[in-house]
């Protein structure tokens, strides 16, 4: 009769421990979003691929009028990416970009730094194929992108501006003040556990923050897993007159995704960019059409034989195949 009342009382000063070593975890404040991705982007030289890599590549692009598809381009090749710690100056870039310096100038010049991905960037098509069937003949929107287009939203390569403000930001990582920036919780994302961060302006109709979305934090790394953002509607809806033609644009969402490399360090792994514009090509007509283009690139971390997969199921009207080789 002792040992069972000893037993019952060990068994009832254990569970009262677990019971308090449960409480104790959970009152366990979580760091702010603030101080999480000050630390996380702290830490990026060493978490992030420190050598060039050679990757396998696919690139898709779609348009779709006026909600039907109206072109398909797809693409699949190898790309030679910088390691992460390259110096480049991004900020310089993006000004010299948008002043309108490269417009007159030789993309292979000497002035080739003032693309805004790093110039040691290559990109090599080994396969490619076109489709078209434009319902408005003499209204299709022509696009001019690629690989290397869409390696710029790399957001741990090239500062976010919504994440890091002023021209040291990979030297010296500094949030910018523009946003704020709040942890919903925690949250699976590709198998990790990862910290869900929110952020968002803190000020509306502020010209130079109009992005919301949130950026996922691997848990155990704090190396970002994932980020997705879009332009917030109060700064979409300016109507822009360009040769008599009037545009708005209504929409941009942006998602990059990155994975772990056996030697321990994120690498890119997936970008996926899509915008709607509505475009009235005669101002004397109340006609509006209404554009969608998704842009998206898949990448393996290492180089893999090329295969195009098979073409999308689009009611399309005709094909045009080029098949390009080395």
């Amino acid at each position: 009769m002792k040992s069972l009342i000893v037993s019952v009382f060990l068994k009832g000063i254990i569970f009262s421990l677990y019971l308090l070593n449960g409480l104790s975890a959970q009152n366990q404040e979580i760091p702010s979003g603030e101080a999480l991705l000050e630390q996380s982007l702290a830490q990026r030289p060493r978490q992030y691929a420190q050598n060039s890599q050679e990757k396998h590549f696919i690139y898709r692009e779609t348009i779709a009028q006026n909600g039907h598809y109206a072109q398909l381009t797809e693409a699949s090749g190898h790309l030679y990416y910088q390691p992460y710690a390259q110096s480049f100056d991004y900020q310089k870039a993006y000004q010299q970009y948008h002043q309108g310096d490269l417009y007159n100038t030789s993309f292979l010049d000497t002035r080739r730094h003032q693309v805004l991905t790093h110039p040691g960037d290559q990109a090599r098509i080994y396969e490619a194929r076109s489709s078209e069937a434009n319902f408005q003949p003499g209204t299709a929107i022509q696009l001019k992108g690629g690989p290397l287009g869409l390696t710029a939203y790399d957001l741990v390569k090239y500062p976010a501006v919504f994440m890091e403000k002023g021209p040291k930001a990979q030297v010296s990582p500094r949030l910018n003040p523009r946003y704020q920036f709040r942890v919903l919780g925690e949250s699976l994302q590709a198998g990790r556990m990862c910290y869900e961060i929110e952020f968002l302006p803190k000020a509306t109709r502020n010209k130079e923050a109009v992005f919301a979305g949130k950026i996922y934090l691997d848990k155990q790394s704090l190396a970002i897993v994932q980020v997705s953002y879009q332009q917030i509607a109060d700064e979409k809806q300016d109507v822009l007159v360009y040769c008599g033609e009037k545009f708005i644009y209504q929409g941009h969402q942006v998602r990059v995704c990155y994975q772990p490399l056996e030697s321990g360090h994120w690498t890119l792994s997936q970008i996926t960019v899509r915008d709607q514009v509505q475009w009235q090509p005669n101002a004397r007509t109340a006609t509006w059409l209404s554009y969608e283009n998704e842009s998206a690139i898949w990448l393996s971390p290492e180089k893999k034989p090329s295969v195009l997969p098979n073409l999308c199921k689009l009611c399309l009207i005709k094909e045009i195949w080029v098949w390009l080789r080395k």
